[in-house]
């Protein structure tokens, strides 16, 4: 007998890191496995979805059609919007990043605010301007997107207003909408979702607070729905024996019985005097008998600034750059692998605090601006004061160090292993809560309730 046609749904795709957290995580292999599965994407091209489909064993299509280009207006209400948003729930994000612009406009942001008075007239002023957005949104998207078979649009980046503008026109067809949030500073820290959604997933409780907090005051209410964290599941599968481990090292040329330091870097603009800690790290292993220094490069970073270390004996150099394509398919196990092999994680505010934790690594978060102290406004210490950086602060569970020599002394303790530190249990639930399932399988779970 004939099996029934699959379903159709309409995959949007506007980012690398929504790339991976859809695709290299094993999601899309489950989404396609149940239903007829379309990308639209700005950067994946039919030569990616090929490369997709041979890896995972699926059968995706690509739809050609371009995103449509915002209008200036539209632009400006959206900057009015973010404006009234982060007046209204003064995020700590935002105060932060307020302070790094100039006087005047630091200025202008706090007489503004004060114009505005009570909390009842930016948050009626902000619902109306989110409407508007909405409606003038639906009506940039591009025409020709077939729909009349959609049983349903994924959002991958749900504040991204060119994704926006496809669930908004889609919307006035009925087509239902699922938005997936993909890190944990995107709800405090690019603004506001302009488009309604039946159902959002978020990482954990945290996360959801967060979203019913900021848009209580909107219409209608999606389902917010706790998932875990996509990535984490490969960390599961992937977990090494020492085996595996003394096989990835010797890829790098790396003695088995070598302690490895990783240094996951950052974005250059937000950490610019980044190199010293590099400096300072390589002075720690040549101290130090049988130590590796392993930098992971962030995808911004440059594999150029680093090119001088590429002869040291100490140093191996792991480049994690992302091109304008898709990311290699392997690019999670990767990841992975190397988080394993070392001994201890050193990073600078991002989303490698909770990887190396997850894998069950210590963390040392660098603190301080390498050979020079800058104003709190420009140093790397404000990044720690971020809203989505505060709950992980507050369980205390990894190492900020402020200087040089603070980085030398817990670096001897952790690989003495007289450290007790550890990402305790407490900690992880928060942040990637156990069920019952695994995350991509809640992730499925829900998307069949929505389409149910």
């Amino acid at each position: 007998m004939e099996e029934p046609p699959k379903r159709k749904l309409l995959v949007l795709i506007t980012n690398h890191f929504a790339a991976i957290n859809l695709i290299h995580t094993g999601f899309i292999q489950k989404l396609a496995d149940k239903y007829s599965v379309q990308i639209l994407s700005d950067f994946i091209q039919e030569a990616d979805i090929v490369k997709i489909n041979r890896y995972f064993e699926i059968q995706l299509t690509l739809v050609n059609i371009p995103f449509g280009k915002e209008p200036p207006v539209l632009r400006l209400l959206r900057l009015f919007e973010k404006f009234l948003f982060f007046n209204l729930f003064k995020a700590n994000t935002h105060r932060v990043k307020l302070l790094e612009q100039s006087i005047f406009i630091r200025r202008v942001a706090q007489v503004s605010g004060w114009l505005l008075g009570t909390r009842v007239l930016p948050r009626w002023l902000l619902n109306l301007v989110r409407k508007g957005i909405i409606l003038l949104s639906s009506r940039t998207a591009q025409p020709g997107l077939a729909c009349s078979d959609l049983a349903g649009i994924i959002s991958s980046s749900p504040l991204d207003s060119r994704e926006n503008a496809i669930v908004n026109r889609l919307a006035r067809q009925n087509v239902p909408a699922l938005a997936i949030i993909i890190s944990w500073d995107n709800l405090t820290s690019k603004g506001i979702i302009n488009a309604d959604h039946n159902y959002v997933l978020v990482w954990n409780e945290i996360m959801k607070c967060e979203f019913e907090n900021f848009y209580s005051g909107f219409q209608p209410k999606p389902r917010i729905c706790v998932t875990g964290v996509p990535r984490f599941d490969v960390y599961v599968k992937r977990k090494p024996n020492a085996i595996s481990i003394l096989n990835f090292k010797r890829k790098l040329s790396i003695s088995g019985s070598a302690d490895i330091i990783l240094f996951a870097t950052s974005a250059p603009r937000h950490f610019p005097q980044q190199r010293h800690i590099v400096e300072d790290l390589l002075e720690y292993c040549k101290r130090r008998l049988n130590t590796i220094l392993l930098i992971r490069l962030h995808p911004a970073d440059q594999l150029t600034y680093y090119k001088e270390y590429l002869s040291e004996r100490t140093v191996r150099i792991c480049r994690s750059t992302i091109s304008a394509s898709l990311p290699e398919l392997n690019f999670l196990d990767l990841l992975t692998d190397t988080i394993y092999c070392c001994d201890v994680c050193v990073q600078v505010a991002s989303t490698m605090r909770l990887d190396a934790a997850a894998c069950g690594k210590p963390v040392v978060n660098i603190g301080y601006d390498g050979n020079e102290e800058l104003p709190y406004s420009q140093s790397v210490r404000r990044l720690y004061d971020y809203s989505h950086q505060l709950p992980l602060n507050a369980f205390n569970v990894d190492k900020l160090v402020f200087s040089k020599q603070e980085l030398f002394d817990h670096l001897g303790q952790v690989l003495r292993k007289v450290y007790p530190g550890k990402f305790n249990q407490t900690a992880r639930e928060a942040y990637a809560p156990a069920q019952a399932r695994s995350s991509i399988s809640s992730m499925m779970h829900y998307v069949e309730e929505w389409l149910a």
